[in-house]
């Protein structure tokens, strides 16, 4: 089984302390965790970024400024200009008047409610599919496999626009929320990751020594699935978890920026960045662009680092 982690029993702690060998693999896991530095930074950084999300009606309350509220008196000179960064717009104000740093914090709720949801869904389908690809084999991996190549062979945006298209009702409004359609086509695209990975994963393990006997003494495969696959597949496929996230959050952005994502005036960091080059503006004005796009860089540098410390941390070179 891996996450085992064995000690000396000489530098076990004094007073009956429970050693890393019978604390369990989870313990011992949320141990390495929290010596990882990487984990540290990166969880440090999302934080701090899922906290600015969270208190975004906080900040709305204290500066008075809605996320789609526009102050063209106050921050837009006579010549159509945006104000810059001040007392009352903290990163400056957009073309319309806007205030860019609500519309940024804000923004980081859709990213973050559309990228966890579609990666989560992902990993929860792609990881039963490539458990039942791996273990069972012969037609069920033939169909699964077909299946995933036929998903990777549509084109990413293609497929968006074509189900945006088809999401629209008589009057031209959306029949699904769109931040819903957003999720399910990433998702669409990101299970097949999970699936080929965890199915190579099982595929090897079910050659292991441990698994085997298992098989050898009768154990029914649910419970060889349970116990002795799972526990091995899980954390590698948390860590790509961790590294599929942000580059979904980056696809959510793609999608706004082309308008096939969160419709304006809903602000996301896509369309923010894309309302951003249409006016030209952020050629003298350059906070229109910093806003969103240092909230999309710190975000996904710190998902990035969150799941190198993850991959480190659940390392079976490193556990024994």
């Amino acid at each position: 089984m891996s996450l085992r982690i064995t000690v000396d029993p000489a530098h076990a702690g004094e007073h009956g302390a429970v050693s890393p060998a019978t604390e369990g693999p989870w313990r011992s896991f949320a141990r390495a965790l929290a010596k990882e530095r990487l984990v540290i930074a990166g969880a440090s950084i999302v934080g701090v970024v899922v906290l600015l999300a969270l208190l975004a009606p906080v900040f709305v309350a204290i500066t008075g400024h809605g996320p789609t509220d526009q102050f063209r008196d106050q921050a837009v000179d006579g010549f159509g200009i945006p104000v810059g960064p001040n007392s009352s717009f903290w990163f400056g104000a957009d073309g319309s008047g806007r205030d860019v740093f609500i519309r940024a914090v804000t923004g980081a709720q859709v990213s973050l409610a559309v990228g966890i949801p579609a990666t989560t869904l992902a990993l929860l389908v792609g990881t039963t599919l490539g458990l039942i690809a791996g273990y069972f084999g012969g037609r069920a991996d033939a169909v699964i496999s077909l299946l995933i190549d036929v998903t990777l062979s549509f084109p990413f945006l293609v497929t968006a626009l074509c189900l945006v298209i088809l999401n629209r009702g008589e009057n031209g409004q959306p029949i699904v929320p769109p931040v819903t359609v957003v999720v399910v086509v990433i998702a669409l695209f990101s299970w097949t990751f999970f699936a080929r990975i965890v199915r190579g994963q099982v595929i090897e393990l079910r050659r292991r020594p441990f698994v085997e006997a298992a098989e050898a003494v009768g154990a029914s495969r649910a419970r060889i699935i349970r116990r002795e696959i799972i526990p091995n597949v899980l954390p590698l496929a948390i860590v790509y978890w961790g590294v599929q996230l942000p580059l979904n959050i980056v696809g959510e952005a793609t999608l706004s920026f082309l308008g096939v994502g969160v419709v304006p005036p809903t602000p996301s960091w896509g369309n923010m960045i894309a309302d951003a080059q249409a006016s030209a503006l952020f050629q003298s004005q350059p906070w229109m662009l910093l806003g969103p796009g240092l909230f999309l860089i710190v975000t996904v540098l710190g998902f990035n680092l969150l799941s190198s410390g993850l991959q480190n941390a659940l390392d079976p070179a490193r556990s024994r």
